[in-house]
């Protein structure tokens, strides 16, 4: 089998990015043949260095370096030059085996590479690590408010609600941008294969995409290996892993953290750095760590809060902690909550209740509770199927549907 890959990214800049880099190594260590598409470039991750995957970066600007000039804001509506070296690639390809795996193409590779894959007619699926291809801001979600939002996408209250997190400016912007994709393109409604991480997310995105696209639930790979489990019981740190942004609910984290007494960890970095650290000065901000460093400090874990308050499509940092484990402690409206039996291997609450966050946290100062549960956890967990392997042969039997849908 061929697969060409489409994302923004050869490293890791989000969940996404290590989504498809872990999948692009699995198939290569199946044997099958795959070219990574990079929009834009940067440094390589090192699994992408394998004889049986071609790495190929566009060197196009992400979004990110969009200015005022209107040959900027076009580009980052349609970058032409992606599209025409999408197309490229794709047409002396043998088209008998080939699928294309589009991740992200938000950020560099625009709608334009999204138009040479429909034209190509190749066989093409979709995970969905977002809401980007209903939804003009990705994500469900007045940023304003801090609240999930429940318009119809690109309807009449959606193009005038004053959700982005920037600017109504930029939400405009960004409406734009889905008109292109669903006229230009016009993507939704030829999608034919897409895959939801967590069943919440396939949910959210059904009555929003054609009754003929099939939707696989199929969570993000796990590629960690069995280590010895954390005993939790002995740690006193309470550890949040992620972009530390509103409405990843740090505050929230912060807050009830610092009612309840006890020491909260954030691995990761973003533009609420000063905002937590007022909230709680004794939290700690380490910044992002690699692998290893994220391990060390899941060694360390009482457990791992997760209270994000939009409608996180699945959220790897709790399996990773569940892997080790730690127990979790997750917002119900998110598609991590899915691995949550509440009071067994974790704890859900409501997003945003930070009285409700606290009281939990409190209770973990049990030593024998969070034993048991930490148990459960990592029973769970190595009892499940999230490992890379189980994950690429659940990804071929999709591939060979693509292959042969009508």
């Amino acid at each position: 089998m061929q697969v060409i890959f489409l994302n923004d990214f050869g490293s890791i800049r989000g969940g996404a990015d290590e989504v498809a880099i872990s999948e692009a190594q699995g198939l290569a260590e199946a044997g099958h043949r795959v070219t990574f598409v990079i929009g834009s470039g940067g440094a390589l991750d090192p699994r992408l260095k394998h004889p049986l995957i071609e790495a190929v970066c566009l060197d196009q600007p992400d979004v990110s370096e969009i200015n005022t000039s209107p040959v900027s804001i076009i580009r980052g509506w349609w970058n032409a030059e992606a599209g025409k070296r999408v197309a490229g690639l794709l047409r002396p390809q043998a088209k008998a085996s080939l699928v294309v795996h589009v991740h992200g193409w938000t950020k560099a590779l625009t709608n334009a590479a999204l138009r040479a894959v429909v034209k190509s007619k190749a066989p093409t699926v979709l995970t969905m690590h977002n809401y980007f291809s209903v939804c003009p801001n990705g994500a469900f979600y007045e940023f304003p408010k801090q609240v999930p939002c429940h318009r119809s996408p690109m309807g009449i209250a959606c193009l005038s609600a004053s959700c982005d997190q920037r600017s109504q400016i930029h939400k405009q912007w960004r409406a734009v941008r889905q008109v292109l994709l669903h006229a230009g393109v016009p993507w939704p409604k030829v999608l034919k294969t897409a895959i939801a991480v967590s069943k919440f997310s396939a949910e959210r995105m059904r009555p929003w995409l054609p009754s003929a696209c099939r939707i696989h639930v199929l969570p993000n790979p796990i590629d960690i290996s069995q280590q010895r489990r954390v005993e939790a019981a002995r740690n006193r740190e309470f550890l949040f892993v992620g972009r530390l942004s509103a409405e990843k609910g740090v505050l929230d984290f912060a807050a009830a953290t610092k009612m309840a007494g006890v020491p909260a960890v954030f691995v990761g970095a973003g533009d609420m750095e000063r905002a937590i650290k007022a909230e709680n000065s004794q939290a700690e901000i380490t910044g992002w760590l690699d692998r290893a460093g994220v391990n060390a400090r899941l060694g360390q874990a009482r457990a791992l809060v997760f209270p994000s308050r939009w409608w996180e499509t699945q959220g790897m940092a709790v399996p990773q902690a569940m892997a080790r484990g730690v127990p979790v402690v997750v917002a119900s409206t998110t598609g991590a909550a899915e691995l949550v039996t509440h009071g067994r291997n974790g704890w859900c609450f409501e997003a945003g209740d930070r009285l409700g966050l606290s009281e939990i946290l409190t209770r973990l100062c049990d030593d024998g509770l969070v034993g048991r549960v930490g148990t459960a956890a990592f029973d769970d967990f190595w009892k499940g199927s999230f490992g890379l392997a189980q994950h690429t042969e659940a990804l071929e039997r999709i591939y060979e549907e693509a292959l042969w849908a009508p």
